[in-house]
């Protein structure tokens, strides 16, 4: 995780990380990323329950709260209109929290 909270990984490490949801329940998963300091989404949505996170529920223990991760050089953020999805490089991203404004 960055100093702007959210989850970096490579592709090898998200299929990892995803294979470590689909085979955990939500408080396994939850008791994780609160050990590592990450919010997001699914913390709020789910129960810590012992029930086995879901492919759709996959995506909610993803994005931090502010709907974004990085996939290799790549910052990621779904928008309103699920069909599309904002890229971009992190040296830009940087710039624009810097401006003040995420997006």
């Amino acid at each position: 995780m960055d100093h702007h909270d959210f989850l970096i990984f490579d592709c090898e490490t998200l299929d990892g990380y995803i294979d470590f949801l689909e085979q955990s329940t939500h408080n396994e998963v939850q008791t994780y990323l609160t050990d590592i300091g990450f919010e997001c989404p699914g913390m709020s949505i789910y129960n810590a329950t012992d029930d086995t996170i879901t492919n759709e529920q996959v995506f909610d223990y993803l994005l931090s709260m502010q709907t974004v991760v990085q996939i290799d050089e790549v910052i990621m953020r779904p928008t309103d209109n699920s069909d599309f999805l904002l890229k971009m490089p992190p040296k830009f991203y940087t710039l624009l929290v810097r401006g003040g404004s995420l997006f």
